[in-house]
């Protein structure tokens, strides 16, 4: 079941994570005007978590074509996704709702 946290509040939370193990962890600027190609494929990702530390919702889908509300996830400011077993491999797409939004995320192999 994939774990998604909706409001603004966060807990931080901490474990060791081998960093050899872990790609990612940059910022995407996203917008409501282009859809891009947020994570890459990954054949052996083992865990994938997307945060929206930006100011705007934003928006994410397998597919490119990304519309609202029929996307796969809808993610509100402050609130993170982390994709269930077993995994997903491919490319996640993202798209802002309105305006424009960060996302940060963390690709996990290995595990």
């Amino acid at each position: 079941m994939p774990l998604s946290n909706p409001s603004n509040q966060t807990t931080d939370i901490s474990f060791p994570i081998a960093r050899s193990n872990v790609f990612g962890g940059q910022g995407a600027e996203i917008d409501d005007t282009t859809t891009i190609e947020l994570v890459g494929i990954n054949l052996n990702r083992s865990a994938l978590t997307i945060i929206n530390v930006g100011g705007n919702t934003a928006l994410i889908d397998l597919v490119a074509d990304i519309q609202a509300p029929e996307c796969m996830v809808s993610l509100s400011p402050g609130a993170y996704y982390e994709f269930p077993s077993a995994i997903y491999t491919k490319q996640i797409y993202a798209k802002a709702l309105e305006g424009s939004t960060l996302l940060v995320f963390r690709d996990f192999s290995g595990f």
